[in-house]
């Protein structure tokens, strides 16, 4: 009967021990991404920009992010502040490395820069399954809509444009200079590393960028990376 009770008291003990040591393990992992969550982003809502908090955050959202902000999802840059859509990036908190790097956005996109313009975006995500190399993307904007063009500042051949102002009854946009954007037609863009800002980069020197989400949360490339998660599906999302 002693030997009974010991050994229950024993395996409770194990028990115990091993609850205990999960949680002082996945405890601060735990308080670092409530506190992560529970900070604030731009989200593109309904055709203007609201403050919400990460947590908030799903895949196919446009963000906006400022000089300095850090990244809460990984995103495609869609356009910037800067001329030909360019964006400096320091990462150090992925590679250790603190110079800044150079990302560029698509230049089918880099001339979305209202709200209003943004608004007339729409296209289906195709990209690969979540995965921790950092320095690859493999991804397809499909029958992306809405995207801008100046016919003047560009060496495309107009038969790609569907319409010009005024085709089909469709609005046309101005750009800096007051020349007409023409509008693109159903286009599909290739997505790689180049245009991609990953979870734990941070915008540097540039006023402002607004970036399409790919992967929040634990399917986002640095937290794959700490925690050796993966997954195998492939990933497709209407934006």
């Amino acid at each position: 009967m002693h030997s009974r009770r010991s050994s229950k008291i024993s395996v409770e003990y194990v028990f115990l021990l091993a609850s205990t040591t999960v949680c002082l393990v996945f405890l601060p992992q735990y308080l670092a991404d409530r506190a992560s969550n529970r900070q604030f982003v731009e989200i593109f809502t309904n055709g203007h920009f609201e403050t919400k908090r990460w947590q908030d955050v799903v895949v196919g959202d446009i963000l906006k992010f400022t000089d300095g902000n850090h990244m809460c999802a990984d995103v495609i840059v869609l356009s910037t502040s800067e001329p030909q859509g360019v964006c400096f990036i320091e990462t150090s908190s992925l590679d250790g490395e603190t110079n800044l790097k150079v990302r560029q956005c698509p230049r089918e996109t880099f001339l979305l820069q209202t709200e209003a313009q943004l608004a007339k975006l729409h296209a289906t995500l195709e990209c690969e399954h979540p995965n921790n190399r950092l320095y690859s993307f493999d991804g397809t904007l499909r029958n992306a809509k809405g995207l801008l063009m100046d016919p003047k500042a560009s060496n495309m051949s107009l038969n790609r444009f569907a319409k010009e102002k005024g085709d089909e009854g469709g609005e046309s946009a101005s750009s800096s200079n007051g020349d007409a954007l023409v509008e693109l037609g159903p286009t599909d863009l290739s997505i790689g590393p180049n245009e991609i800002l990953l979870r734990g980069s941070s915008i540097q020197n540039t006023k402002w960028i607004y970036g399409l989400v790919v992967n929040t949360g634990h399917e986002t490339k640095l937290v794959i990376e700490y925690q050796g998660i993966f997954f195998n599906n492939k990933k497709t999302y209407t934006v």
